[in-house]
């Protein structure tokens, strides 16, 4: 998400200055290739790009394609065979194969909805006409359909239009969607669709505003999460000491099912440094569908809390108790705060994208997931 917003910001920058510009965006992977697709780069007039879609290895050829497109005003799309042992005589094996749309930066109104989306956090998808076989639906012809799944725009065709509509509405429905590229067959010819779907930003729900709460938030926002911060001490939660968060709750843990609610794409951690509210934030957390809940401090003290909860006649759930972790963070030796923020972050990421956290020299094949398409 915070790519995205970069790219947002620079859109509006060309904008502002007058100047063409394209947008490169990876609309197929096959292979271990580093980016995924939906992975966007801006390249303006004066040949300055803002934004990655490889590792390096693209951003030279794409930025010269992109300038031809300006010139032209004619969307392609360029397949980029990145196992070759040498790439375009720069030596650089990256991996993968991609297919990269290039286009004219769109001012028409599917593309400023789904920006707007963005911006806003909202569920919603661009379908964009990549390719086409029928003579009928124009290359570059858009439709963007919003989480009400209404469509605004046109594909060319109804039948088409219909059949994106199903499939964005299922994408939107998905936990973690993932853009793609469609095929649809159609009596006048195949026609490659790519969706690009965007969801609102994971929360991480930081329980306590203590100094080591700080770095975890700016890790944590830098990584694209909305930062919230829920403490019941108004000195400590203060926009002077987190001007990242999206928001500051100021409450007690008696008042935390009225003021803060999390969703299964909610992140918690509990660092109160206080055993009783520890505990009664535990109890909140473990009635919620958060998917990951952190609790700061040794073992010990996380059983104190369990064996408290006995005494209460609380008895969480097996399951609910999966989704606790602690201590938390990966083992990195971690110290200072800001060491364990990194460390607790890297946990967060690998949990979030269903990995294993561990030295990568140490594993055998592919680093990246192998997509097959």
């Amino acid at each position: 998400m915070q790519e995205l917003i970069r790219l947002l910001n620079a859109i509006e920058d060309v904008r502002s200055a007058g100047l063409d510009a394209a947008i490169a965006t990876v609309v197929r992977v096959k292979g271990s290739a580093y980016r995924r697709e939906g992975t966007k780069m801006l390249i303006d007039a004066t040949g300055k790009q803002v934004c990655m879609i490889s590792g390096g290895c693209l951003e030279q050829e794409v930025g010269e394609i992109a300038q031809q497109v300006m010139a032209s005003g004619e969307p392609q799309v360029h397949f980029f065979d990145l196992d070759e042992d040498l790439v375009w005589g720069l030596g650089l094996g990256c991996g993968g194969a991609v297919d990269v749309y290039i286009e004219p930066f769109d001012e028409g109104e599917a593309h400023r909805l789904w920006l707007a989306a963005v911006r806003g956090q909202a569920s919603a998808c661009l379908a964009t006409v990549i390719a086409s076989e029928n003579p009928e639906i124009t290359k570059g012809s858009r439709m963007f359909i919003d989480e009400a799944v209404t469509a605004t725009g046109s594909l060319d065709n109804s039948e088409l239009e219909a059949k994106v509509l199903a499939l964005a509405k299922q994408k939107m429905s998905e936990l973690y969607p993932r853009s793609q590229t469609s095929s649809f067959e159609l009596p006048g010819g195949s026609v490659d669709v790519f969706l690009d779907v965007t969801v609102p930003a994971p929360d991480l729900v930081i329980f306590g505003a203590g100094h080591d709460a700080i770095p975890m938030a700016e890790f944590g926002h830098k990584l694209g999460f909305n930062i919230i911060v829920v403490d019941a001490r108004h000195a400590f939660v203060t926009e002077e000491r987190f001007p990242m968060a999206d928001q500051l709750i100021r409450t007690h843990p008696s008042g935390l099912a009225e003021k803060v609610i999390l969703g299964p794409r909610s992140y918690a951690i509990v660092m109160n440094h206080h055993l009783e509210r520890d505990k009664e934030t535990l109890k909140f957390l473990l009635n919620t569908p958060a998917p990951y809940i952190g609790v700061l401090g040794p073992r010990k003290r996380y059983n104190d809390m369990l064996a408290a909860f006995k005494d209460e006649a609380f008895e969480p759930d097996a399951e609910d108790l999966k989704r606790v972790r602690n201590p938390i963070g990966v083992d990195v030796g971690a110290d200072t705060p800001e060491e364990i923020a990194v460390s607790v972050m890297s946990e967060l990421l690998a949990v979030r994208g269903g990995y294993e956290a561990g030295f990568l020299n140490e594993r055998s094949g592919r680093i990246h997931a192998r997509l097959e398409g």
